[in-house]
């Protein structure tokens, strides 16, 4: 039973959805061209969907969207700076190191910035050594920008259909990360269950936890649709959050000294 409702928590999951969503928004264009007898055009325009897709992290709609189109500026930027640095060797290593340390420090930024950075890091390996004409080089330029533009509207669609989808999913997962938190706060009372050892799988089930939060705070009170409509899914999902904030800081600020706990219980035989 239990394994049936971690399946099925999975397939409901953001995890799940995202997976999806990129799946499809490479699939699609490969079997398009493939149909029509341009296998290798589809996996060009099917790259620019995934690294784009890749930087489509969990967040509110706006973020969402202002890291896709980050994405795609910097990974077109970095291709049109690797096509003209191809032709030399020593011009390409001082375009490698700097382009790394400078996408390396986007991670200063939020997670949302590296994964970006990562994906300029990314297309600039996959086009180094890659010499082209100049219009082979525009060509690619632009099926990379089909794709890009592909999987944004595949995104976009989704998030405009379904708008509280994003939210319910990310505080599905924020209530179960609770429930672990708080069944960790359990184990404490078991006399088999090392205390230190417990303690420091609550420390990180407790990062979990925050991490899962903010995610919510960001689609919940930065999505305008979410906090200004007075429907009865955004008052649910807003009341639903207040509560199991409330719970995870009961948890987290209630303490005993358990040691002494397990003696007394011993002593009372139990």
């Amino acid at each position: 039973m239990k394994k049936t409702r971690e399946l099925s928590n999975f397939f409901y999951s953001q995890y799940f959805a995202d997976g999806l969503r990129i799946t499809i928004g490479c699939i699609v264009p490969i079997l398009i061209c493939a149909t029509l007898g341009k296998f290798l055009l589809g996996t060009y325009i099917s790259l620019g969907a995934l690294l784009v897709g890749l930087s489509d992290t969990p967040g509110a709609p706006s973020h969402r969207r202002t890291g896709m189109i980050a994405c795609l500026i910097v990974c077109i930027l970095t291709q049109f700076i690797t096509f003209l640095a191809n032709g030399n060797i020593w011009i390409m290593s001082l375009v490698i190191g700097s382009l790394c340390f400078i996408y390396s420090m986007f991670a200063v930024f939020n997670a949302r910035a590296a994964t970006v950075g990562s994906m300029g890091i990314l297309i600039m390996l996959i086009y180094v050594d890659d010499i082209n004409s100049f219009q082979e080089e525009v060509m690619l330029l632009l099926y990379f920008t089909i794709g890009a533009v592909w999987y944004m509207l595949i995104s976009f669609s989704l998030t405009q259909a379904r708008p509280y989808r994003l939210a319910q999913q990310e505080l599905s997962e924020t209530v179960r990360h609770v429930g672990d938190f708080i069944r960790l706060r359990a184990n404490f009372y078991d006399p088999k269950i090392n205390i230190d050892d417990n303690y420091s799988k609550l420390i990180d089930k407790q990062i979990e936890v925050h991490e899962h939060q903010e995610n919510v705070r960001d689609l919940l009170f930065q999505s305008k649709r979410s906090i200004k409509d007075t429907t009865k899914v955004g008052r649910y999902l807003t009341l639903t959050f207040n509560d199991i904030v409330d719970l995870f800081e009961q948890a987290m600020t209630t303490h005993y000294d358990y040691e002494l706990i397990r003696k007394n219980m011993e002593t009372l035989g139990f």
